[in-house]
């Protein structure tokens, strides 16, 4: 939860501060969910999270080996 915030907090700071930046790259991070559905309750988490974001075009993009759960 503190990751994602500190990454909202990212992409909530002013543009021409990083108009020159590089990608921001994360190989190492940590993700926990939870699905509360009617029928059953899912939790999982992973440390596989790697991700990207670009200041630039303001974009961002994270993916999680679905194995790694």
């Amino acid at each position: 939860m503190q990751t994602l915030i500190f990454l909202w907090s990212l992409l909530l700071m002013p543009g021409p501060q990083y108009s020159d930046a590089a990608i921001y790259r994360c190989d190492n991070g940590k993700i926990m969910l939870k699905s509360d559905a009617t029928l059953e309750v899912i939790e999982a988490q992973s440390h596989k999270l790697r991700g990207a974001v670009d200041f630039s075009t303001n974009s961002f993009a994270w993916t999680v080996e679905i194995r790694s759960f």
